[in-house]
């Protein structure tokens, strides 16, 4: 499995053939997908926290 496929498997609830790492997927990934104001991101958006880091690794972890 490709890295991208062992996250996905796993946030699917199957089985991936390891166990699936996101190294330097911090909170300023996320923040730089959907806005760059840590404020709005973190105090005053009802976004998920886990949510915004699944959807960024998704598109930047290749």
């Amino acid at each position: 499995m490709k890295s991208k496929e062992r996250i996905t498997t796993a946030i699917r609830h199957g089985v991936p053939d390891r166990v699936p790492v996101t190294l330097g997927l911090s909170e300023s990934v996320p923040v730089r997908y959907f806005t760059d104001d840590h404020i709005e991101f973190f105090w005053k958006s009802d976004f998920p926290l886990w949510r915004a880091r699944v959807e960024a690794g998704l598109k930047y972890g290749k």
